[in-house]
């Protein structure tokens, strides 16, 4: 028996057996990391130095993907070049190109060196290497970067902005917002960047000034109004309501006309912009020929507004009505229906056709494909799978086709069912 004593004393020995044993293992381990990490820096300037001068000489975009390989590795070398530029005022210009690889390869690390040398950079080249800076540097370098908004430079300070709002903290997005100049920055290129923000996921506040209201380009107009409808901003609905219906600026173009409809929908949903709805109302009553009046009756009922949705449906139930229920015009109605959400309606009104004109050949011969997939979608909508089924079991579509169709949402209630696995192919 061991007296306690000795068992702490061999308990101690195993440890610190274990302990050299991982000490000698991660040793190990160092030396194997400081060999590769040598070995790839050794290759990263060797390439630089068979490559480099003929780079920054053609900028040759295959040189450019091969020396990019290289990184991170690839920077030290890049640093060293940049700075031996930066010292004599003759080779500054020609520090392009080796600041366009650099930016294809910054990291945290390099983004803050990087910005230590921006006042020595040719001026035409900061507003670029900011940008990358702000892109891919850690917090606390965004932060330093912040000291630059006081530059004279309109061209600087936008890409300072624009970085922010794209990948900054977005508690910055307000702040920077307010500081767009929408008189000196150069507003093709903002209405770009205000497309991208439109896609970035954020909390913060975002700041529209007056001025930009009153851009007539075209590129601009379209990115403030896709950022609009991401994220909408009160007492903007008339700017939406004058660029869809109304006088609008200058170019017009029907792209502008249906992103601003699109915008005040989804303001609309979040201020009950109730009162400028009417507007939308009278409009379809006044101009039902109009190019845009389809996609403000849409935009209605989305709002569950009954004018669009009966706007919608007038014409093609008027046809169902004048034409006796016939096929086609069936399946214009049903359609529409199926569109809007009313798939009971648009089941019977498929069945009705259906069962009226099944057995007349000329009929048949009219009822295509697509027809078919409507009618089931109907049904499936309608609580109706087996009447679905059948339907998409007479479309005569490909087992491929069947596929697509089962990703429409009125047949989700029904994917664990046999018949439709087997029919969508949802067992392979």
């Amino acid at each position: 028996m061991i007296i306690r004593p000795t068992f702490v004393a061999a308990l101690l020995v195993l440890s610190l057996c274990s302990t050299m044993s991982a000490q000698n293992d991660l040793e190990s381990l160092r030396k194997v990391l400081v060999q590769k990490s040598a070995a790839r820096i050794d290759a990263a300037n060797a390439a630089w130095a068979i490559h480099g001068a003929d780079f920054i000489e053609t900028g040759d975009r295959n040189l450019m993907t091969q020396l990019r390989s290289y990184q991170p590795e690839i920077q030290s070398a890049l640093f060293v070049t940049l700075e031996s530029m930066l010292s004599t005022t003759e080779n500054a210009g020609k520090s392009s190109r080796v600041l366009q690889l650099l930016h294809s390869v910054l990291d945290h690390s390099s983004a803050a060196k990087l910005l230590m040398l921006l006042d020595k950079l040719p001026p035409s080249e900061r507003h670029q290497s900011i940008y990358s800076i702000i892109k891919y540097g850690a917090p606390a370098t965004q932060l330093d970067a912040k000291r630059f908004l006081n530059t004279g430079s309109p061209r600087l300070l936008q890409s300072i902005i624009e970085a922010f709002l794209l990948y900054g903290d977005e508690r910055h997005i307000f702040d920077m917002s307010k500081l767009i100049d929408y008189q000196t920055f150069d507003v093709n290129e903002l209405g770009a960047i205000f497309g991208i923000l439109a896609e970035r996921n954020f909390n913060s506040q975002l700041f529209i000034a007056a001025e930009a209201f009153t851009v007539t380009s075209k590129e601009f107009r379209i990115g403030l109004l896709t950022l609009l409808a991401a994220y909408p901003l009160p007492e903007t609905a008339p700017y939406f309501l004058s660029e869809s219906i109304g006088d609008g600026l200058e170019p017009k173009a029907i792209e502008i006309n249906r992103l601003a409809i699109l915008a005040f929908e989804a303001g609309a949903k979040i201020y009950k912009w109730s009162r400028y709805q009417n507007k939308y109302q009278r409009f379809l009553k006044s101009d039902p020929l109009h190019r845009l009046a389809i996609d403000v009756g849409y935009s209605l009922h989305r709002l569950d507004d009954d004018k669009g949705t009966k706007f919608l449906l007038d014409k093609p139930e008027q046809e169902y009505r004048d034409n006796d229920g016939q096929w086609p015009y069936a399946v214009k109605l049903g359609t529409m229906q199926v569109e809007l959400g009313l798939h009971s309606d648009a089941y019977h009104v498929f069945h009705r056709a259906y069962t009226k004109g099944v057995k007349n050949e000329q009929v048949r011969r009219r009822m295509k494909r697509d027809d078919f997939v409507w009618a089931a979608r109907a049904a499936a909508g309608a609580k109706r799978p087996s009447v679905a089924f059948d339907w998409l079991n007479d479309s005569g579509l490909s087992i491929p086709e069947l596929k697509e169709v089962g990703k429409y949402s009125e047949f989700a209630p029904y994917l664990d069912r046999d018949r439709f696995i087997a029919l969508f192919s949802l067992d392979n």
